[in-house]
């Protein structure tokens, strides 16, 4: 099966599995590409910060974490960005 590169959910998706399987490099370079064609997904904006995280690249999370707390900052995403940037140190 192929996956549309013109598809942001299916890239999002894409990227974030890669970052589970231990390959966050590629997970990183799909989510962002994934945000290029909407920037607006604070779910993927959430595993982007993840993808960081797991590179060790905390100062490099901050930014696509706190995107996802102002694009869901009541919701259950926003929240789940929030505990992970109370985590980071200062």
């Amino acid at each position: 099966m192929a996956i549309s590169t013109s598809n942001p959910e299916a890239l999002a998706s894409l990227g974030y599995a890669h970052v589970l399987a231990g390959e966050p490099l590629l997970g990183r370079r799909l989510l962002i590409r994934a945000l290029d064609l909407s920037p607006v997904d604070p779910q993927a904006y959430y595993h982007l910060g993840l993808a960081y995280l797991a590179l060790g690249d905390a100062a490099g999370a901050r930014h696509p974490l706190q995107q996802a707390l102002a694009l869901d900052p009541d919701g259950p995403v926003g929240m789940l960005a929030q505990r992970t940037l109370d985590r980071l140190a200062p």
